[in-house]
């Protein structure tokens, strides 16, 4: 058993472990469940929703006399669709013949959707009858089943025209039932504990509901949503949730559309709000909501008394309306005579800044010198083209990178045509190494080698981690081509017939303008 906060909170209100589903023990829990009301002082319920379960039904009959029983919609929607759709929809029929009787159900549970919606009983009666003259005799059966398990019997349980006539606010499906056991079983965990562990693990799980439900309310009493933050509001914020304030809102809103339908009424009965009718009125008086306008079900507080604290109206002094001066100046206000004389004394002629002459200014059309500088503009010479960038050195880590990219892009075209032609495919065809560790990209990075960030004309940046693989793999192609040089040279030539540092600095120079030749071919 189940119960709705002011904020559209599910709470539970009590647990029975039952033996059975007969009417005697749902009369036996619901006199517990009075024993409880009466015991701590709180007004019995007005509302009581149920499903169409016959023995509890009569059972809230007898315990809560003055209750109004209404039934679950969406159970009823479940048994007609339950009851109805296999007429309709057979599986053994071909797919157009099952497509067609699929559209035929869909307009027939419209027709029960439209029933269940009538606003009055001229307009039920009008739909009940389009029914009958669309679905009888060829579906015979399941419009009797219809009127004769649902209307029939239940009309004043299920129509939006008989519900609406008593305070339901909103609640006319028992889904929340659903989500209160389920967060009861997610504490039980199993379906073995004795009912002293059961009843602890459901103690905790109703204590953390409680504790969520308090500090909801108390969240809604002191913040402000933007759209409910109107003058109309102001004296009920913090004493009506939010949730019944944005349906008062809804009704504010129908009066920006037009015209409004005559007053009902059935609004301010099921939902214990003021209507979009009762709002124009407030506004045509100049008057704001107060808490009388509200159902208590909507009252965040209902033990403290409410105090009426109107926000002051704005008095605006006529004088300073219309002064240019902010509110913090400490200048005196022109007298009338002075506001006069300013109004008739002739203003000075104003004198433009570009060519000195009286009664314009400089952005007027009628300057001679207004187009001066566009005409300069285009009467000067053109600019100076900008200094080409100096050529890279053969070892600089920008230009490995850029005969690295070349070099890939030379072997994407002589792939064949539909051939994968990625970064990982090159390097693997040209004996590359596929990755490189932490160490070597670390070392890259020494202000020895590549330097921590590249330098470019428009700033600097962090080296990519293909750039690095491209340095990696020319130094390692550097120092291979070094090792067989000296090699070679070792043999040709012994370092026993090399003579004075002199030789030793020409044969740098030449191994520089080497490697420059060698490189720049590429």
């Amino acid at each position: 058993m189940i119960g709705v906060d002011a904020c559209q909170r599910s709470f539970c209100i009590a647990i029975a472990f039952l033996s059975g589903e007969t009417e005697e023990d749902y009369i036996w829990a619901l006199d517990r469940l009075r024993s409880m009301y009466e015991l701590c002082g709180t007004r019995l319920p007005s509302v009581i929703l149920t499903d169409r379960c016959i023995a509890c039904m009569n059972a809230v009959s007898r315990c809560f006399p003055s209750a109004i029983s209404l039934l679950c919609l969406w159970h009823a929607n479940k048994a007609v669709l339950r009851y109805c759709q296999p007429t309709f929809v057979r599986q053994q029929q071909g797919s157009e013949a099952y497509q067609q009787g699929l559209d035929d159900w869909n307009e027939f549970f419209n027709h029960w959707h439209s029933i269940m919606r009538s606003i009055d009983q001229e307009t039920f009666n009008q739909r009940v009858k389009e029914l009958e003259k669309r679905y009888v005799p060829q579906y015979l059966e399941e419009v009797n089943y219809i009127k004769t398990n649902w209307l029939d019997l239940y009309k004043e349980k299920l129509v939006k025209a008989w519900v609406d006539q008593h305070p339901h606010f909103g609640n006319v499906v028992t889904p929340r039932v659903e989500g209160i056991h389920g967060l009861l079983k997610s504490h039980l965990k199993t379906s073995t504990l004795d009912l002293f562990e059961a009843w602890r693990a459901m103690k905790n799980a109703l204590l953390n509901q409680l504790a969520e439900l308090r500090y909801n309310q108390a969240k809604q009493q002191i913040r402000i949503p933007v759209e409910l933050s109107g003058s109309l509001y102001s004296p009920v914020r913090g004493w009506i949730s939010h949730e019944a304030l944005r349906k008062v809102e809804e009704q504010r809103k129908r009066l920006l559309k037009g015209d409004l339908p005559s007053c009902t009424g059935s609004f301010s009965r099921s939902q214990g709000l003021p209507c979009a009718h009762r709002l124009k009125d407030l506004q045509e008086q100049g008057q704001a909501l107060r808490l009388e306008h509200f159902h208590t079900q909507w009252h965040l507080n209902r033990s403290s008394t409410h105090q009426l604290l109107l926000e002051p109206c704005h008095r605006s002094d006529r004088i300073t309306a219309g002064s240019t001066r902010t509110q913090s100046s400490t200048q005196r206000e022109p007298s009338a005579f002075e506001v006069v004389e300013a109004a008739t004394q002739p203003k000075a002629q104003p004198r433009c800044s570009r060519c000195h002459t009286l009664g314009h200014r400089m952005t007027s059309k009628v300057c001679p010198l207004r187009h001066e500088e566009l005409l300069q503009s285009s009467a000067a010479p053109a600019a100076p083209a900008a200094p080409a960038a100096p050529a890279l050195r053969y070892d600089n880590p920008q230009a490995i990178y850029q005969r690295y990219t070349a070099a890939r892009e030379a072997w994407y075209r002589a792939q064949p045509r539909g051939s994968i032609k990625t970064n990982q495919q090159y390097r693997k065809a040209m004996g590359l190494p596929l990755r490189y560790s932490k160490a070597d990209y670390d070392w890259c990075l020494n202000w020895k080698q590549m330097t921590k960030r590249c330098i470019t004309p428009t700033g600097s940046r962090e080296w990519t981690k293909e750039e690095m693989m491209a340095y990696l793999d020319w130094d390692k192609l550097e120092n291979d081509r070094l090792v067989a040089q000296v090699a070679d040279e070792i043999v040709v030539r012994p370092f026993s017939s090399r003579r004075g540092r002199g030789e030793i600095w020409r044969a740098c120079e030449k191994e520089i303008e080497e490697e420059q030749a060698l490189y720049s071919a590429m």
